[in-house]
Protein backbone atom coordinates (compact mmCIF):
# COMPACT_ATOMS: atom_id res chain seq x y z
CA UNK A 1 0.00 0.00 0.00
CA UNK A 2 3.00 2.51 0.94
CA UNK A 3 4.72 1.57 -2.25
CA UNK A 4 1.65 2.00 -4.72
CA UNK A 5 1.11 5.61 -2.55
CA UNK A 6 4.62 6.45 -3.04
CA UNK A 7 4.60 5.47 -6.49
CA UNK A 8 2.04 7.48 -7.39
CA UNK A 9 3.48 10.50 -5.76
CA UNK A 10 6.59 10.26 -7.86
CA UNK A 11 5.36 9.82 -11.17
CA UNK A 12 3.54 13.31 -10.15
CA UNK A 13 6.67 14.92 -9.17
CA UNK A 14 8.75 13.36 -12.33
CA UNK A 15 11.59 11.53 -9.98
CA UNK A 16 10.85 8.48 -11.75
CA UNK A 17 9.56 8.07 -14.95
CA UNK A 18 6.19 6.09 -15.33
CA UNK A 19 7.83 3.08 -17.29
CA UNK A 20 10.82 2.57 -14.94
CA UNK A 21 8.15 2.46 -12.10
CA UNK A 22 5.61 -0.34 -13.95
CA UNK A 23 9.24 -2.36 -14.25
CA UNK A 24 10.42 -1.74 -10.92
CA UNK A 25 6.43 -2.78 -9.12
CA UNK A 26 7.13 -6.10 -11.12
CA UNK A 27 10.18 -6.93 -8.74
CA UNK A 28 10.29 -8.10 -5.14
CA UNK A 29 10.77 -5.28 -2.86
CA UNK A 30 14.05 -6.15 -1.64
CA UNK A 31 15.50 -6.75 -5.39
CA UNK A 32 18.97 -5.29 -6.22
CA UNK A 33 18.58 -2.87 -9.05
CA UNK A 34 21.31 -0.50 -10.76
CA UNK A 35 20.18 3.44 -10.97
CA UNK A 36 21.52 6.76 -11.55
CA UNK A 37 20.86 9.36 -9.43
CA UNK A 38 20.56 12.67 -10.32
CA UNK A 39 21.43 15.54 -8.40
CA UNK A 40 19.37 18.54 -8.20
CA UNK A 41 21.48 21.17 -8.97
CA UNK A 42 18.63 24.01 -10.12
CA UNK A 43 19.98 27.17 -11.44
CA UNK A 44 23.49 26.45 -10.41
CA UNK A 45 23.88 25.20 -14.01
CA UNK A 46 23.09 28.79 -15.21
CA UNK A 47 25.16 30.30 -13.77
CA UNK A 48 27.94 28.51 -13.97
CA UNK A 49 27.56 29.12 -17.94
CA UNK A 50 27.06 32.34 -17.81
CA UNK A 51 29.86 33.81 -15.73
CA UNK A 52 33.50 34.17 -15.93
CA UNK A 53 35.50 31.86 -14.41
CA UNK A 54 36.65 32.55 -11.24
CA UNK A 55 33.91 35.69 -10.85
CA UNK A 56 31.45 35.51 -7.63
CA UNK A 57 29.16 34.26 -9.21
CA UNK A 58 30.79 31.64 -10.93
CA UNK A 59 32.62 30.96 -7.56
CA UNK A 60 29.23 30.74 -5.16
CA UNK A 61 27.82 28.62 -7.82
CA UNK A 62 30.50 26.00 -7.56
CA UNK A 63 30.42 26.07 -3.94
CA UNK A 64 26.23 25.45 -3.70
CA UNK A 65 26.63 22.49 -6.37
CA UNK A 66 29.42 21.29 -3.72
CA UNK A 67 27.31 21.69 -0.94
CA UNK A 68 24.13 20.38 -2.38
CA UNK A 69 26.61 17.05 -3.46
CA UNK A 70 27.67 16.75 -0.15
CA UNK A 71 24.11 17.18 1.57
CA UNK A 72 22.74 14.67 -1.02
CA UNK A 73 25.44 11.90 -0.20
CA UNK A 74 24.36 12.34 3.41
CA UNK A 75 21.05 11.49 2.49
CA UNK A 76 22.26 8.51 0.26
CA UNK A 77 23.88 6.86 2.17
CA UNK A 78 21.16 6.65 5.17
CA UNK A 79 18.92 5.10 2.98
CA UNK A 80 21.46 2.68 1.39
CA UNK A 81 22.78 1.60 4.70
CA UNK A 82 18.76 0.65 5.35
CA UNK A 83 18.19 -1.01 2.06
CA UNK A 84 21.75 -2.93 1.73
CA UNK A 85 22.65 -0.65 -1.01
CA UNK A 86 26.37 1.21 -2.22
CA UNK A 87 27.29 3.74 -3.83
CA UNK A 88 29.25 2.20 -7.42
CA UNK A 89 31.64 6.34 -7.26
CA UNK A 90 32.39 8.16 -4.51
CA UNK A 91 31.08 11.06 -6.05
CA UNK A 92 28.55 13.05 -8.49
CA UNK A 93 30.22 13.60 -11.96
CA UNK A 94 30.10 16.93 -13.87
CA UNK A 95 27.22 15.99 -15.19
CA UNK A 96 25.40 15.42 -11.60
CA UNK A 97 25.09 12.25 -11.76
CA UNK A 98 25.92 9.31 -10.06
CA UNK A 99 25.62 5.37 -10.35
CA UNK A 100 23.94 3.53 -7.23
CA UNK A 101 23.04 -0.12 -6.07
CA UNK A 102 20.16 -0.67 -4.30
CA UNK A 103 16.96 -2.37 -3.69
CA UNK A 104 13.60 -1.77 -5.28
CA UNK A 105 12.42 -0.03 -2.16
CA UNK A 106 15.56 2.11 -2.07
CA UNK A 107 14.42 3.48 -5.48
CA UNK A 108 11.77 4.56 -4.43
CA UNK A 109 13.04 6.02 -1.10
CA UNK A 110 15.81 8.40 -3.10
CA UNK A 111 13.70 9.57 -5.44
CA UNK A 112 11.76 11.34 -1.97
CA UNK A 113 15.28 13.28 -1.57
CA UNK A 114 15.05 16.92 -1.93
CA UNK A 115 18.51 17.21 -3.28
CA UNK A 116 17.49 14.51 -6.15
CA UNK A 117 15.97 15.25 -9.50
CA UNK A 118 15.68 12.06 -10.88
CA UNK A 119 15.89 8.14 -10.67
CA UNK A 120 16.94 6.29 -13.81
CA UNK A 121 17.57 2.84 -15.14
CA UNK A 122 21.34 2.41 -15.39
CA UNK A 123 20.89 0.35 -18.38
CA UNK A 124 23.40 -1.68 -20.61
CA UNK A 125 23.87 -0.61 -23.86
CA UNK A 126 23.71 -3.10 -27.06
CA UNK A 127 25.05 -2.02 -30.53
CA UNK A 128 22.23 -1.80 -32.98
CA UNK A 129 22.36 -4.75 -35.48
CA UNK A 130 23.06 -3.66 -39.01
CA UNK A 131 20.39 -2.93 -41.27
CA UNK A 132 21.16 -3.65 -44.77
CA UNK A 133 19.39 -0.77 -47.49
CA UNK A 134 18.86 -2.90 -50.64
Amino acid sequence: MVKTQVTKELSNQGKISSEFAHRLSKLNPHQVVRVLVLLNLKNNINLLSNSQKFSDNHISAVKNISNMEKQAINGIHKILQDNDGKLLAEHFNLLGSIPIETTVNGVYELATLDAVKAVIEDQEIYPLESVSFS
